[in-house]
This record gives structure tokens, C-alpha cells and sequence, in this order.
């Protein structure tokens, strides 16, 4: 029997309004581990409940807002050093999502993006209307107004 256990690790906007951490997902099914969006509080929440981040076998970034993607350079980082990484971690993203995460983590890091890190990084483009099949989990992209738009 297959098991699938999503867990909420933050629900919370930009702001982290009424104390509820930024975007952050944990999806895991039998044989694999998925983060949906990892907002700059996903690897603190990972923390606060005992999730061990190097059980993450793919990172899923909806949109390149801060609050859903600028946790991924502490993640990287905690793959170094915390928890060393040998396995190559898969990152999904929008339309040049390695140049995005490279560039925010040069910008946070320098140092550390200077170096090669001791685990491969997979970068898979998701495009709207192609779905993508890894570790037998199915992700469908499609485009999605963020807000209203003002009239």
C-alpha cells in the first residue's frame, strides 16, 4: 500500500502574517520526498518538526517571489554542512530556475557559491501545459494569476 503524507510547514504570505511561516510543503509518498516552495522560514520549520531536510529528493519552486524561493540557499547550505549530501537533488522551477537560484545564492553566499558543491544539482524547467513525472510523482504546470489585478 502506497503512503502519502503532506505536511504543512508554512502557510503564511510575505510577511509571515499571524505568525504562520512562509510558503513550504513536504510531500512524501513512498520511495521519495518533494518541497513545495521554500520560503526563507521552510528549513526553520523543518527543524521545529523533525524533518530531516537531506530526505528531500526534489525542491518544486511555483514562482520566484522571495517567500517561495529564498530559503533554498540556507537549504543548500545546510546540505553542506549540517547534513552532507552525496545524492544529486532535483530543483524544478519556471523558465531559468538554475540562473534564478544560482544568482539569489551568489547574492546571499558568494563564498559558498564560489565552490562546488559536494552534491550534483539537477534543474528541470517546468513549462505550462507539459507535465513532468519524477520518482513517480506527476507535477502539472500551468499559469496562475498571483493577485487581483487592480482595475
Amino acid at each position: 500500500m502506497e503512503t502519502n503524507r503532506l505536511i504543512f510547514l508554512g502557510t503564511g504570505d510575505a510577511f509571515s502574517a499571524g505568525g504562520r511561516y512562509q510558503a513550504a510543503y513536504l510531500l512524501q509518498s513512498s520511495g521519495t520526498s518533494l518541497l513545495l516552495d521554500c520560503g526563507s522560514s521552510a528549513l526553520s520549520a523543518m527543524n521545529r518538526h523533525d524533518l530531516p531536510p537531506s530526505q528531500i529528493d526534489t525542491v518544486v519552486l511555483s514562482h520566484f517571489h522571495g517567500d517561495h524561493f529564498a530559503g533554498l540557499p540556507f537549504l543548500l547550505l545546510h546540505l553542506v554542512y549540517v547534513e552532507p549530501r552525496r545524492k544529486p537533488l532535483k530543483i524544478v522551477g519556471p523558465p531559468e530556475v538554475e540562473e534564478r537560484v544560482m544568482m539569489l545564492f551568489r547574492a546571499m553566499y558568494a563564498d559558498s557559491a564560489a565552490s562546488p558543491l559536494p552534491f550534483e544539482r539537477e534543474f528541470i524547467e517546468a513549462r505550462p501545459g507539459k507535465d513532468l513525472f519524477l520518482d513517480g510523482v506527476k507535477i502539472e504546470s500551468c499559469v496562475l494569476p498571483h493577485h487581483k489585478q487592480p482595475r
